[in-house]
């Protein structure tokens, strides 16, 4: 008879992950120790890579992008995947922000400053649903948009509160979309799919 001994198994301990304050994340890229080649974003203190972009979400938002321009460029900072500083050490690239033309040329947008921030989502709806809003509701981004490009719609996500966004809804093709700060604009959002 053959017995098999199993050694006691320690308990593994908890991993503990160093945050980074949106200040100290700054200072990365300004000693050169990040660049533009690490493809990474600050959410919620922690420093994560940022999803490869294939070609579907790369011409819908190529799409999206020239349209908004054309629609509200003497209105708003129209920005391509720029970042944007969120209180709780947050340095997001959404891949479009609309932004107050007034925003001082010295620093990104703040929330205060954003009229609108889009998520073009594909492989990334998890992250930009379950990470994202969450953080831009507690950060009082006042409008978000998912364009969901596998179930061809338009998610909108309205009045934050610290916890999440009071008022949600999702526009299916042909449902023109309007953003809170420019009523009377429709949004042709669907063409870019």
């Amino acid at each position: 008879m053959t017995a098999l001994l199993e050694s006691p198994r320690k308990p593994q301990a908890q991993l503990e992950l160093m945050r980074f304050s949106g200040e100290q994340f700054d200072q990365l890229w300004q000693i050169g120790f990040l660049s533009s080649d690490d493809r990474v974003e600050l959410l919620d203190g922690q420093i994560v890579r940022k999803p490869e972009v294939n070609s579907t979400h790369y011409y819908a938002l190529l799409e999206l992008h020239k349209r908004l321009m054309y629609q509200f460029d003497t209105q708003a900072i129209v920005v391509n995947q720029g970042t944007i500083q969120l209180p709780h050490d947050g340095r997001p690239d959404p891949d479009i922000v609309l932004a107050h033309r007034e925003v001082p040329r010295t620093r990104v947008p703040l929330p205060e400053d954003i009229y609108l921030l889009i998520e073009v989502a594909e492989s990334t709806i998890h992250r930009d649903r379950s990470i994202k809003l969450p953080l831009y509701a507690r950060d009082l981004v006042c409008e978000y948009w998912i364009l969901n490009l596998e179930a061809k719609q338009l998610e909108v996500y309205r009045n934050p509160s610290e916890e999440r966004y009071l008022t949600s809804f999702t526009l299916e093709v042909g449902q023109l979309a309007t953003c809170l700060a420019f009523p009377n604009d429709q949004i042709d959002w669907f063409s870019s799919l």
